[in-house]
């Protein structure tokens, strides 16, 4: 049996991930199964594999049986404590941004309840200026958290409750060993800012540190565009490129056992400075495995660390550790860096040609950096993140300078705070400034390029596992490279040829923007129209959801609000046509700006009312106070904040925001994330991502 901790990792993480879907009762019952699984396997399965298959049914046993018990245990008795108002004492873990000057979103640990200790964690918005590690006192309300990608981002942190606070006050300040690394971190981070400026700093505090606090939205949103957003979170690839550069560059003078022992070390300095995230306690235990094997004479091994580290990062902080964007990224690239290593390695035993000496180098880098693209597109589908063509040349362009703006980032803020190596500090600064500048050069010049898509969806998340699963398998079956790689660029050619034409003449209607009032874009082949709703910072987010939905162009926007600011909207979406219903001559018009959609829109005194013909249905939405009276029945009508009075509606569309609530005379629907209407034809009609809620 081969690598039986690495079976055993992947299997258990894929338990703990399976049951965040999953009830608790269907999460016991998937623990007692895994035995009759197990038998039919031993029966089925040759005897050689019988073990593996042993060790994978207890894995999945296990991982179900640690999800039921921390449900029970942790997530559970947060729960209960919904709506309830206390007394608490608390101590700051993480603090955000928050859309209110002078004040914070934080994430806190909850020590004292009414006097009572307490051990759990709460996010708070829009609190009073707080930094990580104060100790603060309030009256906290709390409340369950709204199903949103922000609230599974804090679920993978073990946050499962919000609370609104009141009477926020200053106790002090923690210290012991996590206080003087917080401490550190931030003299450090100031340190590095100082040495190489904006924006250069607030990239490399985030590469070096994990701290995002210093950087630029246009820099963010190039790497974002580029598809190089995981070189701004501290995750494995640094961890690795950075301890592996030290490894090579000391083992010539310290032997193999002393750069392992030095590489380790700087090892968990780094994930110190990165304040335990999922992703770098992963990357950390993997390398310390790896290292540790060199320290104990043995052979490393790159699968058998993961699993163990998988393990290890479900136990430590907890099964929903899995929902981390960044740890899933992590775990899929580090699995395909894994597969592709050793295929370049049987590459690399076939006699040389008369280039191999320049071409062997450039393939498997490509290789590599190909794979890891490929596998990390099953988990880009589910986050609805985006990725770009170029991304494999673009990894392959910009690994080479994340070991040196974490290595000389890190060694440059330390020097600064020492006046004798001033120099030195200098020296490392200038280092690292141009390896960022080159990062920043890439990501501009590959962000600029076509082909940024955002596949999302369980179409999409299907069609990547299948690609990935094709192109996987030519190992087990033994089909040549190319031969695998035309069959699946083939394959894929095919789905997406299949999705274009089962879409053809489809009518998306997609709520975007603000949660209370959302605007709606409603989408049908490459025409693009958006019914705006919401405040004037809602049009940047409109602009950036349309882009998650691949729609860069906009066709027409009707802006349904009574005071409206066109040079915002305008500037954000840059439409074709831009109608604002409060501006026009009329009180009424029709608008058809693409085939099978007609607008027909109506101003009141005190708001705007539009009704849209798609295929045969009347849909319906309004902005401010309006009456439905006299008006013929619609079948879909889009609430926002100030629900139109009299309306005759077979469906109503609920925000996602709580606070508008369902009318009880109507049937009503709430929004969850990805949320969308559907129309094929008269007589066709699909919901997707939405709630029913029964008066």
């Amino acid at each position: 049996m081969r690598r039986p901790v690495y079976g055993f990792g992947l299997v258990f993480c894929l338990a703990c991930l399976a049951g965040v879907f999953m009830p608790l009762p269907a999460i016991w019952l998937a623990a007692v199964l895994c035995m009759p699984v197990f038998f039919v396997l031993r029966r089925v399965c040759l005897p050689a594999r019988r073990g593996m298959a042993l060790v994978c049914c207890a894995a999945a046993c296990l991982g179900f049986l640690w999800r039921g018990v921390y449900t029970l245990t942790v997530i559970r008795p947060a729960g209960m404590l919904a709506g309830i108002t206390a007394q608490v004492q608390a101590v700051v873990r993480q603090t955000t941004a928050s859309y209110l000057p002078g004040s914070v979103n934080a994430t806190v640990h909850i020590t004292h309840i009414d006097g009572c200790p307490a051990d759990f964690y709460a996010y708070l918005e829009a609190v009073p200026g707080l930094a990580v590690g104060d100790i603060l006192e309030a009256q906290a309300t709390f409340v369950q958290p709204e199903d949103s990608v922000y609230a599974r981002a804090r679920r993978a942190d073990g946050v499962y409750l919000d609370a609104r606070v009141q009477n926020v006050c200053y106790l002090g300040s923690t210290g012991g060993l996590t206080g003087v690394a917080r401490k550190a971190r931030a003299e450090l981070c100031s340190a590095l800012t100082r040495l190489l400026g904006q924006p250069a700093g607030g990239v490399a505090r985030a590469a070096a540190f994990g701290d995002k606090a210093a950087l630029d939205t246009t820099v963010l949103d190039a790497f974002r565009k580029a598809g190089l957003s995981h070189v701004l979170v501290v995750s494995g690839l640094h961890f690795s490129a950075a301890s592996g550069a030290l490894y090579f560059l000391l083992r010539k003078w310290l032997r193999r056992r002393g750069a392992a022992a030095v590489s380790l070390a700087v090892v968990v300095w780094f994930l110190m400075m990165t304040g335990f995230t999922p992703s770098a306690v992963r990357a950390a235990v993997a390398l310390a495995m790896v290292y540790g094997g060199m320290l104990g004479w043995r052979k490393s091994d790159g699968r058998t660390a993961l699993g163990a580290a998988g393990v290890l990062l479900c136990v430590l902080t907890g099964p929903d550790a899995v929902l981390d964007v960044g740890a899933q990224l992590s775990f899929s690239a580090a699995l395909a860096v894994l597969w592709a290593g050793e295929q370049t390695a049987r590459w690399g035993r076939r006699p040389p040609g008369r280039f191999s000496f320049l071409a062997r180098p450039v393939r498997d880098a490509l290789f590599i950096s190909a794979c890891a693209c490929l596998v990390t597109l099953p988990v880009l589908c589910t986050a609805g993140l985006g990725t770009s063509v170029f991304t494999p040349l673009a990894n392959l362009m910009v690994v080479p300078a994340v070991p040196v703006v974490v290595l000389a980032g890190q060694g440059a803020a330390l020097c600064a705070l020492c006046p004798p190596l001033v120099f030195l500090a200098r020296l490392l600064g200038l280092m690292c400034g141009l390896a960022v500048r080159w990062l920043v050069f890439v990501c501009n010049a590959f962000s600029a390029l076509p082909g940024q898509v955002y596949p999302g969806g369980m179409f999409a998340f299907v069609a990547a596992c299948a690609v990935c699963a094709l192109w996987f398998s030519q190992r087990r079956f033994r089909v040549p490279v190319g031969v695998a790689a035309a069959l699946t660029a083939m394959f894929a050619s095919l789905v997406l040829g299949g999705y274009a034409l089962a879409n053809a003449g489809v009518v998306h209607i997609v709520p975007v923007g603000g949660g209370v009032n959302p605007s709606l874009a409603i989408t049908q082949g490459g025409f693009t129209a958006v019914v705006f709703r919401g405040g004037e910072q809602s049009a940047a987010r409109v602009a950036e959801e349309l882009a998650q939905l691949n729609r860069t162009q906009v066709d027409f926007v009707l802006d349904l609000r009574i005071k409206p600011q066109p040079q915002a909207v305008q500037s954000a979406l840059c439409p074709a046509q831009y109608v604002a219903m409060a501006q026009t001559q009329t009180a009424g018009g029709a608008y058809g700006p693409f085939r099978d959609i007609m607008f027909y829109t109506r101003r009141q005194g005190n708001g705007n009312f539009v009704c849209i013909q798609v295929n045969g249905y009347t849909l319906a939405a309004s902005c401010g106070k309006v009456s439905a009276g006299g008006y013929a029945p619609v079948d879909v009508y889009f609430c926002a904040s100030t629900p139109a009075e009299d309306i005759q509606a077979g469906t109503v569309w609920l925000p996602a925001a709580p606070s508008v609530q369902p009318d009880e005379t109507l049937f009503c629907v709430r929004s969850t994330q990805q949320a969308q209407l559907l129309v094929r034809g008269p007589g066709s009609i699909r919901w997707k991502g939405v709630t029913h809620e029964f008066s």
